[in-house]
């Protein structure tokens, strides 16, 4: 449960660290240098893997660099990424960041619930759908 904590909290202060520099110097140049900064630490891990042995690395990790296998939905995640950091600090600046991620939370629950059953064949009994209500109505209630 720690990482999803921590994944959380990053969430949480990279957007709100982009509105405070997006105020300075504009959310273009923020999404710039947060762009270049990703490329950065993306090539250090791409490259970064050829020194690790291969059997000491997960496989959901080894590089593979084959780019015949390069499809148009492998954009995605990138496309949705970039939407995230442009849209997340203006919705702070216009609601404040506690409405913004309670938001994203719920809508979290909700994909994430319907991910789980319908592409990782993953069953939802009574207790998880009950968890998953109870978190979104203490969602609700805490923007009131």
């Amino acid at each position: 449960m720690i990482i999803p904590l921590f994944i959380g909290a990053l969430g949480v202060l990279q957007n709100t660290i982009n509105r405070k520099i997006a105020l300075d110097l504009g959310i273009p140049l923020a999404i710039f240098i947060n762009c270049v900064v990703l490329l950065i630490c993306g090539s250090i891990l791409l490259i970064g893997m050829h020194y690790i042995p291969e059997s000491s690395v997960p496989d959901i990790m080894k590089a593979k660099f084959d780019l015949r296998h390069l499809k148009l939905h492998n954009l995605l995640p990138g496309i949705m990424g970039f939407l995230i950091i442009v849209i997340a600090p203006l919705a702070i600046s216009k609601i404040g960041a506690a409405r913004v991620f309670i938001g994203i939370i719920v809508a979290q629950i909700f994909v994430s619930i319907f991910w789980d059953m319908y592409y990782e064949s993953i069953t939802f009994d009574w207790k998880r759908w009950a968890g998953a209500i109870l978190t979104i109505i203490g969602a609700i209630l805490a923007t009131r």
